[in-house]
């Protein structure tokens, strides 16, 4: 049966199929991923779209296959080291001292498991401090959606892309080397249980229910607010009494719903189930949410002043003018007319749309016949380093970086870039020489103030740190508001998470600032 064209395929019906069923959203860049895989699907089953459809709404078997292809897997080992320690240093010692003398183990939930990085995580951790106690002490449960992540999870079974977050000491003891792949040790394989979980089913299974600690990361950034407000719901009742929710470090303002009460401990956030207090889904109406830091007085007129860059060390390349740059048109200069474009060389827009929907090998086979075209080098060596930033490879990501430096001295993509390697490097001093170098052209540019606000903060520069939330928040506000635009880089796939609730981590981060104030 001849397959409907992808250009006359509508994916509404699929979009409608899946959000109702999984809560999951594919728009924007997300509706290439869903069309290459519909079109996969029903020419392997040979039916045609409409067909197709049918078949998902009434084959759970299908409509799970697809689902293994959409979800991305994106994670690995130590994500987000600093909720580890709390869970450890913190959360457990709180737990093990309003329980008293009940001995039962704790039990933990990590909802939206993927392959099992997260799960094995815990458990090092748990290990770190509990030794081989952990089989009494503690039961970790995992569940997702998609059975193919689950299955390799099962297996424990990774490759070496897992590991570029986990200290190498923690490889050696807990993984051995099998060919190219990393197998977990058998006294941490053995310990977690993994369970198929749909977050968007009326009820949860049992192995879910009766538990002590939920960890809930960088997962409810595929869903809407409405379906957000649901699993939140649905995993407030999992809870034991002084349950705690842990969600993504990013995440946990966009999730506060008045379901939990929120806490901050140092720099993290987590929800916790207190008893003598209802829950807002045990109540007849739901209570208005906690209350809102104050918002911050009219900055109309900030301390806008261009860092001192006398003492940054030399630039490769000779500097043009600074405000020649930013503010003068671009001439276009003589060149010969670059050969014909070649059928099948992707343009640069969808050079972009690979990069954002992660096809990094369809992404480097178009760079490389783009180049071959002779087409602008600038964007395809930004698309190629910040490829390679995505994927780890940092030595290449900077070479790449540098390469497309000398194509524009003041390219903000680039500069923020080569920021972040440094800061995957180690050296915040670095990092803030490219930071300053963004603010220097583009004094608005709030990622660059973000940025930099966070390395003061993490280095208790208060006064420094202070200073940049204010300035981030405020071009946070001229955008939100529609006064200002929100330039379209690259880079701001660091931090894809609303812009909303940057706004509300900065004012979070002000309070806090001003409370330790002496």
């Amino acid at each position: 049966m001849p397959a409907t064209p992808a250009n006359k395929l509508d994916l509404a019906p699929f979009k409608k199929l899946i959000k109702a069923r999984t809560g999951l959203r594919f728009e924007g860049q997300n509706e290439i991923l869903l069309m290459q895989n519909l079109l996969k699907r029903y020419a392997l089953i040979d039916v045609d779209a409409s067909r197709y459809l049918n078949k998902l709404q009434t084959d759970s078997h299908e409509f799970q296959q697809l689902i293994n292809l959409l979800t991305i897997n994106e994670t690995y080992f130590y994500r987000e080291p600093s909720q580890l320690q709390l869970l450890t240093d913190f959360l457990i010692p709180r737990l093990y001292e309003q329980r008293g003398d009940n001995r039962a183990p704790l039990r933990i939930l990590c909802a939206g498991c993927s392959s099992g990085e997260e799960p094995y995580s815990v458990l090092m951790a748990l290990h770190q401090c509990y030794g081989d106690t952990i089989a009494t002490r503690f039961q970790v449960i995992g569940g997702d959606i998609d059975e193919m992540a689950l299955a390799k999870a099962r297996a424990g079974r990774y490759r070496r892309f897992s590991f570029r977050l986990l200290p190498e000491a923690l490889q050696e003891r807990y993984f051995s080397q099998e060919e190219d792949e990393f197998v977990v040790a058998a006294k941490l394989r053995d310990q977690p249980q993994f369970h198929h979980l749909n977050l968007l089913a009326d009820s949860y299974p049992q192995p879910f229910h009766h538990v002590d600690i939920i960890f809930f990361r960088n997962v409810s950034i595929y869903f809407d607010i409405t379906h957000r407000h649901q699993i939140i719901t649905q995993l407030a009742r999992l809870l034991n009494p002084h349950g705690i929710l842990l969600t993504g470090i990013t995440e946990s303002l966009a999730n506060d719903f008045g379901i939990l009460h929120l806490h901050q401990h140092q720099n993290n956030f987590y929800f916790s189930r207190e008893t003598g207090h209802a829950p807002s889904w045990q109540q007849s109406h739901r209570p208005a949410a906690p209350q809102r830091v104050t918002p911050l007085p009219d900055l109309t007129q900030p301390d806008i002043t261009r860092p001192d860059l006398t003492r940054l060390p030399p630039l490769p390349i000779p500097m043009a003018t600074p405000a020649a740059v930013a503010s003068a048109p671009q001439q276009p200069t003589a060149a010969p007319a670059p050969p014909p474009r070649q059928e099948g060389a992707p343009s640069d827009a969808t050079l972009r749309q690979l990069f954002f929907t992660k096809r990094y090998k369809e992404l480097q086979q178009g760079i490389e016949a783009a180049k071959k075209e002779g087409r602008t080098a600038l964007p395809l060596l930004q698309l190629q380093a910040a490829m390679l930033f995505n994927q780890k490879q940092m030595a290449e990501a900077e070479i790449a970086a540098q390469a497309a430096l000398t194509e524009d001295r003041w390219a903000l993509d680039t500069l923020l870039l080569l920021g972040q390697i440094c800061r995957w490097k180690n050296l915040p001093e670095e990092a803030l020489h490219w930071y300053q170098q963004v603010i220097y052209v583009a004094p608005a540019n709030w990622l660059a103030h973000y940025l930099m606000a966070d390395i003061f903060n993490n280095r208790g520069q208060s006064q420094r740190a202070e200073r940049e939330y204010r300035l981030t928040l405020k071009q946070l506000k001229l955008i939100i508001s529609g006064q200002s635009s929100n330039p379209e880089l690259l880079s701001l796939q660091l931090l894809a998470i609303p812009l909303e609730q940057i706004a509300y981590l900065c004012e979070c981060n002000l309070k806090r600032l001003s409370e330790e104030q002496p």
